[in-house]
């Protein structure tokens, strides 16, 4: 057991794995101008294994994966298993394909992961590794985040019958020009003691209650007057609403909304309906009797989330969509990971082959943005572009939008 230097900065106690001396040494080294607690060193799964197994619990397990013996994938299953280690950093040359596999196991044992530093090892990024860790301990140890507690029924029915709820919108943008393409439908509540409330607080609570059909209908008619609003003023605006598999069978769907369409004298192409790939999974045929009945009105349909849901492509091109919402992970991933970057790559093309358009959802930084636009991403949202707005937030930010758009 060594102990760092007495000038070292981070209160944690550690482990380093790695079966290679002179890295070993270097992680050592690196970890002792570090931390102030006690750093064991084990070059063997097992080995390492029984000192915590003597020691007690570290912070900070810094761990090889490739290596004799009892290997990293192994050891880190043992810790969390017997609670021995508080986080994880990786550091090892595997491949990174296998580097992100790792990660995303880490992170299904519940162990956190700080995370990946590949080899060789930088100091640097070690240190803002262990300089997040202790500022969200910090904060954890300060305000521990407040349970949600779900609205009773009654609540909820009367938060239904006075009109607080109401539908915010987020716009979707060229990505080239900027110019507003069309906005999504998102549910709030406009709670008279707490605020305005996103989904989170409420969601569950209508799903449970059976009342997320009366939710929908208040928030179509408000989203049908506010487009028929800007179609009187020649300025239309696509709106897209989410319907839910049960909504999605209601075989007095697509009258209803012929009827809304009407009375705000609207045209079927000014809305999209996005449906998720697992609420067509085992789809009965009223489901896809209504999608085509969307189609045949004007409306779009749209996938959402495309890539996290497990539908075939046959079930892909058996589906009357026109459009793809790429999921917000692969806009993330993509910008660390080439197999994420390829794949968002792929489905543009694959997209532009079907005659599909695509939205890139979870647009939140300017590399993101960049990236995208090379890949030959066109449409997108997201909080770098445009948070979701109440209606008269919504004008005003259309305006303003109009006047600055390429």
């Amino acid at each position: 057991m060594l102990r760092p230097k007495e000038d070292a900065v981070y209160p944690f106690s550690a482990l380093i794995l790695d079966d290679h001396a002179f890295q070993r040494l270097v992680a050592v080294q690196a970890m002792q101008g570090l931390v102030s607690g006690p750093i064991l060193q084990a070059s063997e799964g097992a080995e390492a294994l029984e000192q915590l197994t003597t020691h007690g619990a570290v912070d900070i397990l810094l761990c090889d994966i490739q290596m004799p013996g009892m290997d990293g994938l192994a050891f880190i299953r043992a810790v969390s298993e017997r609670g021995l280690a508080r986080s994880v950093i990786l550091c090892s040359e595997i491949a990174p394909e296998l580097r992100h596999s790792v990660m995303q196991m880490v992170d299904l044992l519940g162990l956190p992961l700080l995370g990946d530093l590949g080899k060789p090892l930088r100091i640097v990024k070690l240190a803002a590794m262990l300089r997040r860790f202790e500022a969200k301990r910090h904060e954890s140890g300060k305000t521990l985040p407040a349970l949600i507690e779900l609205p009773s029924q009654v609540e909820v029915q009367r938060a239904l019958v006075d009109g607080e709820f109401e539908a915010h919108y987020q716009p979707k943008l060229d990505l080239i020009s900027g110019r507003p393409l069309g906005a999504e439908v998102l549910a709030r509540w406009r709670h008279p003691r707490r605020g305005v409330l996103g989904p989170q607080h409420f969601l569950t609570a209508v799903l449970r209650y059976g009342q997320l059909g009366e939710l929908f209908e208040q928030l179509l008619e408000q989203g049908l007057a506010l487009a028929g609003r800007l179609r009187a003023e020649g300025r239309p605006l696509p709106l897209a609403f989410n319907l839910d598999a049960e909504q999605l069978s209601d075989r007095k769907l697509c009258t209803g909304l012929a009827e809304g369409l009407k009375r705000h004298r609207l045209l079927g192409s000014d809305l999209t309906f996005e449906i998720t790939e697992s609420s067509m999974l085992h789809a009965p045929a009223t489901s896809l009797e209504n999608l085509v009945r969307l189609r045949l009105m004007g409306c779009g349909v749209s996938v959402d989330d495309f890539g996290t849901g497990f539908s075939s492509l046959k079930r892909l091109c058996e589906m009357p969509c026109n459009e793809l919402k790429l999921d917000a992970s692969f806009i993330r991933g993509m910008i660390k990971h080439e197999r994420y970057r390829a794949a968002v790559a792929s489905t543009l093309a694959f997209a532009h082959t079907l005659n599909l358009h695509v939205v890139a959802e979870g647009i939140e930084t300017v590399e993101q943005l960049t990236l995208l636009r090379s890949l030959g991403g066109t449409c997108g949202q997201g909080f770098l572009l445009a948070k979701p707005l109440a209606e008269e937030q919504l004008l005003a930010w259309l305006k303003q939008a109009s006047a600055t758009a390429c």
